[in-house]
């Protein structure tokens, strides 16, 4: 478990946050803005004005991967699509992609953004959502960044404080509230509902709920499917796996598992992680696995099982 900082960096729990440790090393700025798990494989981090840093080892040491342009590298959020990385900064940067892990970065700013700060971005499979603090609002693009679409029909807003994707539905917050579209941004729908401070800073999707971090009004959560909302997997009645032992470290022995049900595997963060792995005598063997919560999911024509494991 991670949480980023203004002005002390990054902080790691391995007891579910009873106790936290700085995890800086080599991190070159303490001002961090998000902090993205990607892959189940490595972390992402947007600073201001000290550009994108990068760990493959569970935070224990930083790189840079992005520096930006002259002095001003305020990078605001960060995004993982299907293939692709996205970034959004201050009018310096723009919008960022990134195609190889992190690595290296492109601008794929539309034209007419040049004085917009990006303050909020999320990806929807190969689709991404951007939010600015300007009149522009939201911008969504499906071919990387090369063509951009205004989708702001519906939303009130004088800015877009945070993005986030639930299953097949995209979730804004704006100081006028929070707001859902199930059309890719064709049209927004108010969503505020008993929610008396309406100025929404983040978003958490956990237990069923979407969970809201407010502006001086504390935090909020909401049973999604008030919200016709289905988080990815997590969030579908399905039929619970036998699995054992959990923790584990190699070997998941499934009690319902055969040669016909399609495997899947996702972080907790509901991302898939891969769906092709050895099976033998009903087992599954998961050492390539990175320690940490995982989900598996079986499913064939008639059911889909799932079930929680911990990776030791």
């Amino acid at each position: 478990m991670f949480t980023s900082t203004y002005g002390a960096g990054i902080f790691k729990s391995t007891d579910n946050g009873a106790t936290w440790t700085a995890a800086n090393a080599g991190l070159g700025n303490l001002f961090v803005q998000q902090i993205i798990v990607v892959k189940n494989t490595y972390l992402l981090a947007a600073t201001n004005a000290g550009g994108i840093y990068k760990s493959t080892d569970n935070g224990t040491t930083w790189r840079q991967v992005y520096t930006g342009p002259g002095t001003n590298t305020s990078v605001n959020c960060l995004a993982a699509g299907t293939n692709t990385l996205w970034a959004g900064g201050s009018a310096s940067i723009g919008i960022l992609l990134s195609t190889n892990d992190g690595e290296m970065w492109t601008s794929v700013r539309n034209a007419g953004w040049q004085t917009a700060n990006i303050i909020s971005i999320t990806a929807k499979g190969n689709t991404v959502f951007a939010g600015s603090n300007s009149a522009i609002g939201i911008a969504t693009s499906s071919d990387n960044g090369q063509n951009w679409t205004y989708v702001n029909t519906g939303l009130k807003y004088s800015f877009i404080q945070a993005l986030t994707t639930v299953g097949n539905s995209v979730v804004a917050s704006t100081d006028f509230g929070v707001f859902i579209t199930n059309n890719n941004g064709v049209s927004w729908t108010e969503a505020n509902t008993g929610l008396v401070q309406k100025l929404v800073l983040s978003f958490l999707t956990y237990d069923n709920h979407l969970w809201v971090g407010t502006f001086g009004g504390g935090v909020w959560k909401r049973p999604l499917s008030e919200l016709n909302l289905v988080n990815s997997v997590k969030d579908i009645a399905e039929t619970p796996l036998t699995i054992y032992p959990n923790p584990v470290g190699q070997f998941l022995n499934i009690k319902e598992l055969d040669s016909k049900k399609k495997i899947s595997i996702y972080n907790i963060n509901g991302q898939l992680i891969d769906n092709q792995y050895l099976i033998q005598n009903n087992r599954l063997d998961v050492s390539a696995l990175q320690q940490g919560s995982y989900i598996l999911k079986l499913e064939d024509d008639k059911t889909i099982m799932t079930g929680k494991f911990v990776k030791l």
